[in-house]
């Protein structure tokens, strides 16, 4: 029975003790020589004392610790680095990218160097930028990261362009313009009449053409030139058409669109998503409405909305208002085209409602 007991023990089993004295007490001597044995023997297949393992030794690290790295300046005029105290570097590449495959106008490269060796602010060329040999650029002109410029483009003093523009064509922008990345100034007219001839873009001074916009040259058939007047704001996602030509001060929102041979005149503004017909004149400080679409003219200081086909329901009351025009003035605008407006209605055409700014009484505004 003791036998019995030890094997179930060292099998892991349990063992039912009864209540007979003698077989208690069998079941406690056969548990104390396992607990003293084990005891007393050593761990089997370990050595007494483990190597220690191979560890890099451990990290300092302190609370404030920082790296100071020698202060560099990049000319991007010539592509060289300096130093504060004007030392060029030894590592930086001593040639601009023309002299290395001329991915860079040299010309452009070699007036900004001698402007900043005579004292004088050049143009500001990134190394990654593409700008043609026979390409001009006035003085403080910036061009990006991965901008492209014809051989044709004029850039005036003080132009910005940010990465990523592309200006080709017979292209000029004007003093203090800024375009945006991702623009495309002059780029192939969208006219199947276009044969390849010499197109013109012409950007006006102190405007502002923001990511996406997208600006046709002129045709043969429209004069040759697509213009933007000067302080004008073309938003992202813009299209101009081929020979439109588009007046001072003139705001044309995100995602609108000009067809071809558009006339807008000086402070009109064109909202958000909306499309204007080919061949539309929109007179100054006129206002066209979000998502409208106009097929007709619009007179001077008209509003125009609606989605389907727009129409002039009044004037443009708050841009009257901002070019601070005389009470006087204001009344006669609002007599002439309720005029007009009564005299259109009841004699509107297969076109419906076009109002031209040649009609009786509208020529003086």
């Amino acid at each position: 029975m003791l036998r019995q007991a030890t094997s179930k023990l060292r099998q892991g089993k349990r063992i039912l003790i009864g209540r007979t004295p003698s077989l208690n007490s069998m079941a406690a001597r056969a548990l104390r020589p396992l607990s003293t044995l084990s005891s007393r023997l050593p761990l089997p297949l370990l050595p007494a004392r483990l190597p220690l393992p191979l560890l890099p030794p451990p990290l300092r690290l302190r609370a404030h610790s920082t790296v100071a790295a020698r202060p560099k300046r990049f000319d991007w005029a010539d592509c060289r680095r300096y130093d504060e105290a004007g030392r060029e570097d030894p590592a930086a590449p001593r040639q601009p990218a023309a002299a290395r495959g001329g991915a860079v106008g040299a010309e452009a490269a070699r007036e900004a160097r001698e402007a900043r060796e005579a004292g004088e602010a050049g143009a500001r060329v990134h190394p990654s930028a593409v700008v043609h040999e026979g390409a001009l650029l006035g003085r403080r002109v910036t061009v990006g990261p991965y901008c492209v410029v014809g051989e044709h483009v004029r850039l005036a003093d003080g132009v910005a362009l940010h990465s990523h523009v592309v200006l080709s064509g017979h292209t000029s922008v004007g003093e203090g313009s800024e375009i945006f990345p991702f623009a495309a100034v002059g780029a192939r007219p969208q006219d199947l009449k276009y044969l390849g001839e010499p197109s013109h873009t012409r950007i006006g001074a102190r405007c502002a053409v923001h990511p996406h916009a997208h600006v046709c040259g002129g045709t043969a058939g429209g004069g040759g030139l697509t213009s933007i007047g000067d302080d004008c704001l073309v938003m992202s996602h813009v299209h101009v058409g081929h020979d439109c030509s588009v007046g001072p001060r003139v705001v044309l929102a995100s995602r609108s669109s000009l067809a071809g041979h558009v006339t807008v005149g000086e402070g009109a503004q064109v909202s958000g998503h909306a499309c204007v017909h080919q061949r539309v004149s929109i007179g100054g400080g006129a206002f066209v409405a979000a998502a409208a679409v106009l097929l007709d003219d619009l007179l001077p200081y008209g509003l125009a909305a609606g989605a389907s086909r727009a129409t002039v329901d009044s004037l443009n009351l708050r841009g009257i208002r901002r070019l601070r025009t005389p009470p006087a003035e204001q009344r006669a605008m609002l007599r002439a085209f309720r005029r007009e407006h009564w005299f259109v209605r009841d004699h509107a055409g297969p076109r419906g409602l076009c109002l031209p700014s040649s009609s009786a009484g509208m020529s003086e505004l």
